[in-house]
Order: C-alpha cells, then sequence, then structure tokens
C-alpha cells in the first residue's frame, strides 16, 4: 500500500470504530464526500483491498498494444534494417511495411534490444575563451590589434 492509501485506511477504520463521520475524513483526506462515500463503500465490501487501486500490479491496456508492435519493429529492424539508424529505419518501416512507429520510440526499443548505442556528439561547439587575470575584464577587438580595457 501506498502513504496515500494508509491514510485512508486509518480514516475509514476510525468512521468503523465510530470515532469519526464520513464527512470528517473526507475533508482531512481532502477528497469530495461523494468520493470519500464511494471508497468507503468499497472499504466495507471488500476491506482493506477495497482502497488499493485496482489496476495495481497489472500493464495497462496502451502497453499491452505497444509490447506486439515493438516485437514486430525490433524483428524488422533485424531482418531488413539493421545498418540504419532509427530514425531512417522507423521512415523505411512505416513506407514498406505499414507500420508506423515514431523514431524516438524505435530508438529506445532498440536501446533496450541492445541493437543500438546511443551516442553523442562530443565536438565542442564553441571555443573556450581565455580567462582573465580580473574580474570584468575583457578583451576589445579592433580591426588591427586587441586591447585590454581595464
Amino acid at each position: 500500500m501506498t502513504l496515500k492509501e494508509r491514510d485512508r485506511l486509518a480514516m475509514f477504520s476510525r468512521i468503523r470504530d465510530g470515532h469519526m463521520n464520513l464527512m470528517e475524513a473526507s475533508r482531512r483526506l481532502r477528497l469530495s464526500y461523494r468520493q470519500a462515500k464511494r471508497l468507503w463503500k468499497h472499504y466495507r465490501q471488500i476491506g482493506d483491498a477495497g482502497l488499493v487501486h485496482g489496476l495495481r500490479g497489472r500493464p495497462s491496456n496502451n502497453r499491452q498494444v505497444a509490447d506486439a508492435r515493438r516485437q514486430r519493429a525490433i524483428e524488422l529492424y533485424r531482418e531488413r534494417y539493421q545498418g540504419l539508424g532509427p530514425t531512417l529505419a522507423s521512415e523505411q518501416i512505416a513506407a514498406r511495411d505499414d507500420l508506423a512507429v515514431d523514431h524516438e520510440t524505435l530508438r529506445g526499443w532498440l536501446i533496450a534490444a541492445g541493437l543500438w548505442k546511443p551516442r553523442r556528439d562530443k565536438r565542442r561547439r564553441h571555443r573556450r575563451r581565455q580567462r582573465r587575470p580580473r574580474f570584468g575584464q575583457l578583451v576589445q577587438r579592433t580591426r588591427q590589434r586587441s586591447r585590454v580595457v581595464r
């Protein structure tokens, strides 16, 4: 149980023992009276398990659809598009195999499957300027020479 669910359990056990009413418990739990009433009904029927979310430990419906698509996309990548990057591979999979997968999603799947290694561009975009010995000192560049402004 989460901390939130344990707080609800403590409140509902106090209601059951007659130390508190449902209106007061709903205020303390920061729930509407209607929501508290619905939870109280679950608690009375099922017990402690009535306060735990029903989908705890189960995959979502969205995830189940993604698993089938994931397996198909990874198979296609292994069979036909092994040397390509995720962006081009996702475009090819969408065009030739009728499986629309976003390139970032495909990249994540390939990294998890060990088929793609994430790389960062290690080049420096800008050179670091040389630090000046005094705070606030800058180099003023002119066309012929540079001079130090103090």
